[in-house]
């Protein structure tokens, strides 16, 4: 059975014409704001992907999951799904606190 063109060019989410493109539902960083050493979680959702990656981290990945990543400075990450040609990007951003070290000194000696 063909597709009658008017149909095909429908605006649908997740398609440009008769192609399906991937969408990004979900890109979080978990929590957004650590301590230095702390852990974040990156979790995602994709749909319509041939293949899923985070730009610099890991490849392969499937089209949902989490991921988890310890950080010792502030860092961006880039979700990319791709179908064919096109390519879907989501940004999640993590702000990192320095650890702040509190020194407490006594001079009951001297009382």
């Amino acid at each position: 059975m063909r597709v009658a063109p008017a149909l095909c060019a429908a605006l649908l989410v997740g398609t440009v014409g008769c192609q399906t493109v991937p969408v990004i539902e979900r890109f979080d960083a978990i929590p957004p704001e650590v301590t230095a050493g702390e852990d974040v979680t990156l979790v995602w959702r994709v749909r319509n992907a041939d293949s899923v990656e985070i730009a610099g981290l890991a490849t392969g990945l499937g089209e949902s999951g989490s991921l988890r990543q310890r950080l010792f400075s502030g860092q961006s990450f880039v979700l990319r799904a791709y179908r064919g040609d096109q390519t879907a990007e989501r940004l999640a951003t993590v702000v990192v606190r320095d650890t702040v070290c509190l020194l407490y000194t006594s001079d009951a000696a001297d009382e």
